[in-house]
Formats: C-alpha cells, structure tokens, sequence
C-alpha cells in the first residue's frame, strides 16, 4: 500500500476525476478506494468503470469491443506501451499497469475535441493546483483529494515536468511526490 500512496498519479488522477468526473460519465471515489482498486489482484469494478467510460470517449466506435481490447488499440495507435501488445486480453495487471492504463486514458480523453466546451463549465479557481506551502529545504506541500498531503523535492535534479492537459487548464504533476505521515497540515504552511 506503502509504493501506490507515494505515486504522483495517483493524486493527479484524482484531481482530474474531481475537475471532470461528471462531464466524462466517471464515478464517484475516493483516493482510498483508487488505491484499494489498484491493489485488488482481481478486476475491481471502479477501474472497470473508468476504463469503459474513457476509452468509450477515446474511441466511440468501437462499441462491441472490451475496454482491454479498446486499450490495446488506442495505445499501438498512439505508441505507447501496450500492456495487451500480445492480445492477451486474460492478462493479469500490476498494480502499476493498472495505474498507467489510466493515467494515460486521462491524459488521452483531454486531447477529444469537446474539451473546449467542457473546461469552460469549470470555474476557473478550480483549474489551479497550488502548494500549500514551502519548508526551509525548499520542499514544496500539496494538498490533494481533502485526505493527504504531499511533499515535493524542488532540489532532485532528475526532475521532470510533465504537463498534464492542454491549454486553459495547466496542471503539473510531479515526479518526487512523497507522502507525509503523522505531519500536522498547520505545520506545514510557510510562515509569510
């Protein structure tokens, strides 16, 4: 459980869901249930959910295909990793490429024309993801799904930025983000 608390996709996919989850048909869940749904070695049901909804929007006419086969097509089409490149659609996900699959959906989904129209619905204080704070080290704090708190390591050279969205909604979703224990969020904040 340790290793999918400290993965920056998590959060993000989070954030996403949150922004977008009504106009792309998403359900209702929290970051603890995303998590729970990551480790289930079984197929979990709110994954399912989200896979169908995504690649149904990613690929509409492909209707009497499975998410994994839609996954498996949308990925060759784009060049990325394809967890079913051998069409073994019985494989049996990691936690990680269960994880992957959906973020890349996400990031996929803000690419379809209808985006435009969707983003304005949004108010716009909602589009911004700021830190809640800086520590003496220069460590970053964020805030995410109203149950964790995350600490970013500006100072780790191998840092990399990767934009996640397109324009009118800039998120960025970092590489380094750690999660905190036992912190109080007060604690945290940088003293002005």
């Amino acid at each position: 459980m340790k290793d999918v608390q400290g993965w920056w996709e998590v959060p993000s996919i989070c954030y996403y869901c949150s922004l977008l989850g009504n106009a792309f048909g998403l359900p209702d869940f929290t970051i603890e249930r995303l998590e729970e749904a990551l480790l289930n070695e079984e197929e979990d049901v709110l994954l399912t959910e989200m896979y169908t909804a995504l690649t149904q929007a990613i690929l509409p006419n492909a209707v009497e295909k499975s998410w994994r086969e839609k996954v498996a097509l949308i990925f060759s089409e784009r060049n990325k990793n394809n967890p079913f490149e051998k069409s073994d659609f019985e494989k049996i996900l990691t936690s990680w490429e269960k994880l992957d699959i959906l973020y890349n959906l996400c990031e996929m989904r803000m690419e379809n024309s209808d985006m435009n129209g969707i983003i304005k619905t949004i108010e716009k204080w909602q589009l911004k993801t700021l830190p809640i704070g800086e520590d003496s080290d220069e460590m970053l704090y964020w805030y995410f799904c109203g149950t964790r708190i995350y600490r970013q390591d500006r100072n780790v050279e191998h840092l990399e930025r990767k934009s996640v969205g397109m324009s009118g909604m800039k998120k960025y979703a970092y590489e380094t983000l750690l999660k905190l224990t036992d912190t109080p969020r007060s604690n945290l904040i940088k003293e002005e």
